[in-house]
């Protein structure tokens, strides 16, 4: 926890664009959550739960329903 992480999301539409984008920047994580052999479909899943605005909840709601989204850890000091 306290991480720092870029979120990218990436369409899965074959007509989108098919490049990731950054959709937040610098979010901090707070929490995350390992499945623990839950049964259904999220069995094997880790949650994430970031500190972001309300525009940024907002695409990243968005990069979600619409393609996949993943979490990049920020270094700083590298280019």
């Amino acid at each position: 926890m306290g991480d720092v992480v870029d979120v990218y999301a990436t369409p899965t539409d074959a007509m989108a664009n098919a490049n990731a984008t950054v959709i937040a920047q610098s979010v901090v994580v707070r929490q995350v959550d390992t499945d623990g052999g839950r049964f259904g479909s999220a069995s094997g899943a880790t949650g994430v739960v970031v500190e972001v605005s309300v525009k940024q909840a907002a695409r990243i709601v968005a990069g979600v329903r619409t393609g996949s989204v993943d979490l990049v850890p920020v270094v700083w000091g590298k280019a």
